[in-house]
């Protein structure tokens, strides 16, 4: 049996973001406690090219079976064919993320400027649509909250389903509003 068909999900982690030195240092450790719930799971982590080779040590001397990269060719199909992301916020990807609705922990620093995406990851974990983590260099709160999301299917199901009603609508809201400005501004004019 091929070894891609024997595995059982993808866990992406975009840590060349927001607080990915300390992402980078704590993931590896905190992974390495859950390799329990790890058999079949693919672990992609994308890092700045300079942090590559000492992220990969990490994972090694944890025992853990992990791709570090500094570039991922076609983002968009291997977040469509991933299971769970950690993206440090703010990431670059928004919009890869987000069109994917593939369940997202976000990582928050300390030191994470108070932008747009993280008030768009903070609205959506409140709508339950995705995971904020806001202690990154914490090993110990990344066992917690990745645990169960790694052990079962359904903790990450309800994060997709929650992300897919919340980017619905979004999308919904954002056709209403241009259609109002267009109706609403002087300088149109619409021939019946």
């Amino acid at each position: 049996m091929d070894l891609d068909t024997a595995r059982s999900g993808r866990l992406v982690i975009l840590g060349d973001g927001g607080p990915r030195r300390e992402l980078n240092a704590a993931l590896p450790k905190a992974i390495g406690r859950l390799q329990q719930h790890l058999p079949g799971w693919r672990i992609v982590h994308r890092t700045h090219g300079g942090e590559v080779r000492s992220v990969q040590r990490l994972y090694r001397r944890f025992g853990v079976d992990a791709i570090a990269t500094g570039h991922i060719h076609n983002l968009p199909a291997l977040l469509a064919r991933s299971e769970l992301v950690i993206a440090a916020t703010p990431p670059v990807d928004v919009i890869e993320l987000a069109a994917s609705a593939t369940p997202i922990v976000a990582a928050i620093g300390a030191d994470s400027p108070e932008c747009a995406q993280v008030r768009t990851a903070r609205t959506l974990a409140r709508s339950g649509a995705c995971v904020v983590v806001d202690q990154p260099d914490q090993e110990l709160v990344w066992a917690q909250v990745l645990e169960p999301l790694l052990r079962e299917h359904a903790p990450r199901r309800r994060l997709s389903a929650a992300m897919q009603r919340h980017l619905r609508t979004d999308a919904a809201w954002q056709m209403a509003s241009m259609i109002r400005d267009l109706i609403s501004s002087p300088s149109q004019s619409f021939v019946a």
